[in-house]
């Protein structure tokens, strides 16, 4: 019994509907398009090691080039095709760490809930893509007549993954009140800073970092601040397990209860 109990656990390659399906996700696919790109997803799991707590390990997500599909067309019949005729060395693969309950040996439930996250992060539907080509059209004629106005706009969607804009972040729509544990690593007096300041760190991209606000949360700072968390947690025990290794880049990063939502 001990020998099973100890034993490294192997967790199988899974489809974005078996991460739904195995860990009873929510989740909206409202059009074709969207559907079809959560079909090609796929999440394959290596580097699985023991923890104080657990084990951590690394899940690899490939997922389609939505960008790449929509700059050939934007027929919603031949996105689908390209995509269901997509192969597997054509999806782009982003590493995000995870949390292995012991006594399940499964995915625990914030991580199963933060892959699911940054995979919706990578899709850009038909109607966000159309309207942000309109928007990069028309900086870019800007910028031709206004040569002193040299700095870059952000790539949106590197922001929406960075600013942590789905989930329980407060300039999300859809605001999640769970209390949870978070890996602190910064506080600041504005919101732009606080992305500026994941933007400055991109090692944290691998943990979901995200924004909140302080006045928003009972056990947080009663002042308002815009702080940073490395990943959300459902318990204390598992966020100290990546306590470690957010430390390396962030010194000063340290575990601390949200409290309840106040809004």
């Amino acid at each position: 019994v001990l020998f099973f109990r100890n034993r490294t656990p192997l967790l199988e390659s899974m489809t974005y509907q078996e991460l739904i399906t195995e860990y009873e996700l929510s989740s909206d696919e409202s059009d074709t398009v969207e559907s079809a790109y959560h079909d090609r997803v796929r999440v394959d799991f290596e580097n699985v090691h023991k923890s104080q707590s657990g084990y951590k390990a690394t899940a690899v997500l490939y997922t389609p080039d939505m960008d790449s599909i929509y700059g050939k067309t934007v027929d919603e019949r031949e996105v689908v095709n390209d995509v269901q005729r997509l192969s597997d060395n054509e999806l782009e693969s982003d590493r995000i760490s995870v949390y292995i309950d012991q006594s399940e040996n499964g995915l625990s439930e914030s991580s199963a809930r933060d892959l699911q996250r940054r995979i919706d992060q990578h899709f850009i539907s038909i109607d966000e893509y159309v309207a942000r080509s309109g928007s990069s059209d028309s900086t870019s004629s800007s910028n031709s007549t206004s040569p002193n106005n040299s700095t870059p706009s952000p790539d949106p969607k590197t922001s929406e993954m960075n600013d942590g804009s789905n989930g329980r972040n407060q300039t999300g729509q859809d605001v999640d009140p769970s209390p949870f544990y978070g890996i602190w690593c910064s506080g600041s007096k504005t919101e732009s800073e606080a992305k500026a300041f994941i933007q400055q760190h991109p090692g944290l991209s691998q943990y979901n970092p995200q924004i909140f606000v302080t006045t928003q949360w009972s056990n947080l700072n009663s002042q308002k601040y815009y702080v940073v968390t490395a990943g959300t947690y459902s318990s204390k025990t598992e966020a100290e397990s990546f306590l470690n290794s957010v430390q390396q880049s962030i010194p000063d990063a340290y575990v601390k209860y949200s409290g309840d939502w106040i809004g």
